[in-house]
């Protein structure tokens, strides 16, 4: 009798689990209905106007889009009074691209540019307030820059991550901004200063890293777009400085110019 008691109980809960669970999974599937039909719209909607579009009750409707506002993927527009998509969704789908396209069409440029410039090279995409290297090729001197296929580095410090940033959003710049950490005197640390080193960029086409993260690693970098105008990328040169100080502004072109031919091979058109 006791084993069967055990055996019922068991069951029981299993039972209560699997009907958690399909209520968990009716729950996302509900959040992503909101998700995909804010991403649709053109201009911010209201708690009626989605409950009514998606058949949901406007008690389901506001708690799925306290969630997503809570996760960041959603905003709510006090003017209009209505919610809209955050860039977060942007972010994430600009890395499954740049994982999926770039890193595939990348390695031919890559080992194009490290045969010009003898120097270590990388693709980087943006994840947050830092950088995700996705393909490299090491410099084939004996003294060089190290960094593995996966690492992470800060975005507001190297040239991959100033480049990436420079084509962001004041509201992307902004959050990131707000908790720039200094990693030695050379950073920059300032909501102020990033601002003005990103729109330099802009203006030249490629980023430069001053020995900003790592003492005496120099790096420049160029923004990668695809079809649709948008940076998913960032292709960039770093070595030892005293190797490469006196010629930033050169490897810098001809990065831009490595960065630009990739573009293009993604379609983009300026």
């Amino acid at each position: 009798m006791h084993s069967s008691s055990a055996t019922n109980s068991a069951t029981g809960k299993l039972r209560r689990d699997i009907l958690s669970l399909a209520m968990l999974d009716k729950t996302l599937l509900k959040g992503l209905a909101v998700f995909e039909l804010l991403g649709k719209s053109d201009n911010a909607r209201g708690v009626s106007e989605i409950s009514r579009a998606l058949s949901l009750s406007k008690t389901a409707t506001h708690r799925l889009l306290k969630t997503l506002v809570s996760a960041r993927y959603v905003k709510k527009d006090e003017v209009v009074e209505g919610y809209r998509l955050t860039t977060k969704a942007w972010e994430i789908g600009s890395l499954a691209l740049a994982k999926l396209d770039i890193k595939q069409l990348g390695a031919s440029y890559l080992q194009k540019l490290v045969a010009q410039c003898n120097e270590s090279v990388h693709i980087a995409v943006l994840d947050g307030n830092e950088v995700i290297y996705i393909d490299k090729i090491d410099s084939p001197h004996p003294l060089r820059t190290y960094s593995l296929v996966g690492g992470r580095a800060p975005a507001h410090c190297v040239a991959t991550g100033k480049a990436l940033l420079a084509q962001q959003s004041d509201e992307v710049i902004a959050t990131i901004g707000a908790s720039l950490i200094g990693y030695n005197k050379r950073t920059i640390t300032t909501v102020s200063a990033l601002q003005r080193e990103l729109k330099q960029i802009r203006v030249k086409g490629y980023a430069i890293n001053r020995a900003e993260w790592r003492d005496d690693i120099y790096s420049v970098g160029a923004p990668i777009f695809n079809a649709q105008r948008r940076c998913v990328a960032a292709m960039g040169i770093s070595a030892p400085a005293i190797r490469i100080q006196g010629k930033v502004d050169k490897l810098g072109r001809l990065v831009s110019q490595f960065a630009v031919e990739l573009s293009s091979n993604l379609g983009y058109t300026v």
